[in-house]
């Protein structure tokens, strides 16, 4: 089955990383440690990937 980027978890995940990262690194302020939040999203994106069997198209 194919689906629309926008219905992606492992997307969602990892724009909300990003948005994370940048708003840590404008503030100055840490939400987690980092390594910590390396830790998370590595383990998502890892359970993400065995989870997902579609392909998404642009």
């Amino acid at each position: 089955m194919i689906k629309k980027w926008y219905t992606s978890k492992t997307i969602w995940v990892n724009a909300i990383a990003t948005i994370i990262a940048i708003y840590e690194a404008k503030t100055g302020q840490s939400i987690a440690d980092p390594s910590i939040q390396l830790a998370i999203l590595g383990t998502i994106n890892f359970i993400l990937r065995i989870l997902t069997k579609d392909q998404i198209t642009w």
